[in-house]
């Protein structure tokens, strides 16, 4: 009893760390794949579903007009949007395709709007906030060479500003994802998606259920039925601002969660083999395990107070407890002064990071048992 704490803390890191710890055992047996050019321009329908985005959907437009690779199409589905975007897509209505839904739906049925009336063979589907490279839909096509490849991603990374606590170490735990996602991908399948850009046949797809909070997860298990094959693409193809507020960030990783949890038990077991479901939890599922160790460590950690053990511990939560809350308080008043618009916690962003990360992993849980999510679109400011 003294030391179970100390047996849940080894669990919940363990866990934790399992998705890097069974990748890397698996890079030991990997084959990289090497892709030729796909044959042919088949025509490329680029999907972009956009809720209220008058900040970014210009931006993107121009981008994905000036991509190189010719034979495409643009389609933008605005999904309700109340500001200014749809005054901007009908500017552009000579050049792209739009579809203007009067009520918020949610992105299941955007996407799914968007590529009904999609002519292409091949779909692109990408946010309105990446703004994708001049040979993205090159090489993105590449990896369809191999005839059991159903949907490739493509690797974003983040502008560096610094308005978010969480920024530095949301950009470490990407480049942590992007390990495991090369490594997996070379075994036919990686389960840690990229819903911001990733290309699929269309012939595969599958219209997704309306209450799917986690439609990325849908789309990727539903393309790789039947034993198909998904691809990462380890090149920069896109970039994409990070959101500017703690909170944004930290409501985002709680839906997130969620909806993961909310796809496994609805779905997951629809399009899974036991290959699939080996990875999946490798990659994701033991990582959502993982809070729920930390939390038993906690109480047990103050149920065996008075041993050695769980005293230094205790003192040490508090230290860095307390320099977190002093840091805050500080920047608190510096910003105050200066008028910055977040409040940022720089020096100890991982510890912070961490917490917010195990606090949102419980909430996450929490949500999906006892208050479903809409699909309706969360906005972050960005």
């Amino acid at each position: 009893m003294p030391f179970l704490h100390l047996f849940f803390l080894f669990l919940g890191i363990f866990f934790l760390c399992f998705p890097y710890i069974f990748t890397f055992f698996l890079s030991f047996f990997q084959k990289k794949h090497e892709f030729t050019l796909y044959s042919g321009s088949p025509l490329v329908s680029i999907i972009i579903p956009a809720c209220n985005e008058e900040k970014n959907i210009k931006t993107k437009i121009e981008n994905t007009l000036s991509l190189k690779y010719e034979n495409k199409e643009i389609i933008v589905v605005s999904d309700g949007s109340t500001d200014g975007t749809n005054d901007i897509l009908k500017s552009y209505s000579e050049k792209i395709k739009t579809i203007i839904l009067k009520n918020r739906t949610g992105k299941p049925i955007a996407i799914n709007t968007g590529i009904s009336s999609a002519s292409g063979e091949f779909i692109i589907l990408t946010d309105s906030t990446v703004i994708l490279n001049p040979e993205t839909i090159e090489k993105m096509l590449s990896p369809f060479s191999d005839e059991d490849i159903s949907i490739v991603f493509g690797r974003i990374i983040f502008e560096k500003y610094f308005y978010s606590s969480m920024t530095q170490g949301e950009l470490s735990y990407w480049e942590y994802e992007n390990y495991i996602r090369k490594i997996q991908s070379n075994f036919g399948f990686t389960p840690s998606v990229i819903g911001g850009l990733c290309c699929f046949k269309k012939s595969f797809f599958i219209p997704i259920p309306e209450n799917v909070v986690a439609d990325d997860l849908f789309l990727l298990f539903s393309l790789c039925r039947n034993n198909m094959k998904s691809y990462y693409i380890d090149l920069p193809l896109g970039i994409e601002k990070n959101l500017k507020s703690t909170q944004g960030e930290f409501h985002r990783k709680i839906r997130v969660i969620s909806g993961g949890w909310s796809f496994l038990f609805n779905y997951s077991f629809r399009f899974m083999n036991i290959k699939k479901m080996i990875l999946f939890f490798s990659c994701k599922l033991s990582r959502w395990i993982a809070p729920f160790f930390f939390y038993a460590h906690l109480i047990t950690l103050f149920i065996v107070k008075n041993s050695l053990s769980a005293k230094y511990i205790i003192y040490s939560y508090l230290i860095i407890f307390l320099l977190i809350v002093f840091e805050a308080m500080f920047r608190f008043i510096f910003q105050a002064i200066f008028s910055y618009k977040d409040i940022k916690i720089r020096w100890l962003s991982y510890p912070f990071y961490f917490i917010m990360t195990i606090l949102a992993g419980i909430l996450g849980f929490l949500k999906f048992l006892f208050h479903p999510q809409s699909v309706k679109w969360r906005l972050g400011e960005r």
